[in-house]
C-alpha cells in the first residue's frame, strides 16, 4: 500500500511538471512570435510611406506628397523631364535654351555697373568684368546647380559665367544694337520652344505649371542630357527615366478620368 501511494504521488508530480513545461513552452513560442508579427505590422505600415518596389526589384521613387525638396535633384529633373519626354523636343531645348540664357544675360547687362567703386580690373578686361544683374544671376544659378549636382553643376556654372562675360562684352561694345539683336533672337528661340511642345511633345510647357523650375532648371536639365549622352552617371539617368515614365503614366490616367 505504501509503495502504491508513493508511486501515485510520483505520477502526479511528473504530470504537474509536464503541464508546467508545456505552459512555459507555449508562452515562449508566443513571445517569439509576437515581435515578428509586430515587425511585420510595422513594415506593412511603413511600406505605405516609403517608395514602392517595382517588379524588376528596383525602387521606383515617388514625389513627396507635399511638394519637392529644394535641393532634391531627381525630383526637379523628374518634374521637368515629364514635360520633355519627346526626343525632338529635347533636341529643340538643347539648342535654344542656351540661346535664351545668353540673350537674357545680354538684357541683364544693361543694368551695370551696379558697383562704381574700384574693382582692380585690368584695362583689357574693363568691358567684360562689370558687376551687373547678369553676374548676380549667373553666380546664383551656378551655386544652386553645384548644390544640386556638384560635377555637372560646376561645369554648367562655368558656361554660365562665360556667357555672362561674353554678353557683357557685347553690350559694352555695341550698346543698344546688341540688345536689339538679342531681343529678336530671344523671341525666335521662344517660338521654337513652343513649337517643340505643341508639335513634338503634344502638351503645354512646364512653365505653365511651375515657372521657377522652368526658368531655373532648364539649363541644368539640358546640360545633364548632354552629359548623359556621353555616359555620365547612368544610374541617375535610369532613375530619372523610371520617374518620368511613372509621372507620364499618372498624367495619362488623370486625363482619361477627366474625359
Amino acid at each position: 500500500v505504501t509503495c502504491r501511494a508513493h508511486s501515485q504521488n510520483m505520477a502526479s508530480m511528473v504530470d504537474g511538471c509536464l503541464r508546467e513545461v508545456s505552459r512555459n513552452g507555449a508562452a515562449t513560442s508566443f513571445a517569439k512570435r509576437t515581435p515578428a508579427s509586430a515587425s511585420n505590422s510595422r513594415s506593412s505600415s511603413r511600406s505605405l510611406l516609403l517608395p514602392h518596389t517595382t517588379t524588376a526589384g528596383r525602387t521606383a521613387p515617388t514625389p513627396p506628397p507635399h511638394g519637392m525638396a529644394l535641393l532634391n535633384l531627381i525630383d526637379h529633373l523628374a518634374f521637368y523631364g515629364a514635360y520633355h519626354a519627346d526626343k525632338w523636343n529635347v533636341l529643340v531645348h538643347t539648342i535654344f535654351v542656351p540661346i535664351l540664357v545668353f540673350t537674357g544675360l545680354v538684357f541683364a547687362a544693361t543694368t551695370g555697373p551696379l558697383y562704381r567703386g574700384e574693382l582692380f580690373v585690368p584695362p583689357e578686361w574693363a568691358d567684360t568684368l562689370i558687376l551687373n544683374l547678369g553676374f548676380i544671376l549667373a553666380l546664383a544659378y551656378s551655386i544652386f546647380y553645384v548644390l544640386l549636382e556638384p560635377i555637372a553643376g560646376f561645369s554648367a556654372g562655368c558656361f554660365l559665367m562665360s556667357f555672362w562675360g561674353i554678353a557683357t562684352t557685347l553690350y559694352s561694345q555695341y550698346g543698344s544694337h546688341a540688345v536689339q539683336v538679342a531681343f529678336g533672337v530671344h523671341i525666335l528661340a521662344w517660338v521654337f520652344q513652343f513649337i517643340g511642345h505643341g508639335v513634338c511633345e503634344g502638351r503645354k510647357p512646364a512653365l505653365m505649371d511651375n515657372l521657377f523650375q522652368s526658368l531655373v532648371l532648364a539649363p541644368l536639365f539640358v546640360w545633364l542630357h548632354v552629359l548623359f549622352a556621353f555616359g555620365y552617371r547612368p544610374a541617375l539617368q535610369a532613375e530619372l527615366h523610371d520617374r518620368v515614365d511613372a509621372q507620364l503614366k499618372e498624367l495619362r490616367s488623370k486625363s482619361k478620368k477627366q474625359q
